[in-house]
């Protein structure tokens, strides 16, 4: 990685964090929503479907997610999630690091939002 490149988590690692989602979507039956927006158990489903079953449950819950650009000072940059409650931003919440696109920032901010316990006792 050269010293220009944004921050980011490595492809293993974001198959973690994707992991990490569909697991806390499918406990409990947190994986169906209403009209055909469900995770299938027998195969792997696609991360379309993942991030939107979340951000539905998120939204239900009232945190929202906007998703930014960021540079830092080599000219480099990446994009982050940025999460709210109830429209008010987190102090001291640990935001995921900046990713290389908008979809991987926002698995990774999904995956941080689990990360914290406050955050997830409101899910």
């Amino acid at each position: 990685m050269s010293d220009s490149a944004p921050a980011t988590q490595g492809q293993g690692d974001l198959a973690a964090m994707r992991r990490v989602v569909v697991e806390w979507l499918r406990k409990d039956a947190r994986d169906t929503a209403p009209g055909d927006n469900t995770l299938s158990p027998d195969s792997e489903p696609n991360s379309e479907a993942v991030l939107l079953l979340f951000l539905l449950r998120a939204s239900a819950a009232g945190f929202a997610c906007e998703i930014g650009e960021v540079q830092d000072g080599d000219g480099g940059g990446g994009y982050e999630a940025r999460w709210t409650h109830q429209g008010a931003s987190f102090v001291g919440f640990k935001q995921a690091s900046p990713q290389a696109t908008p979809d991987m920032a926002l698995l990774a901010g999904c995956a941080a939002l689990l990360a914290n316990e406050w955050c997830r006792s409101r899910l």
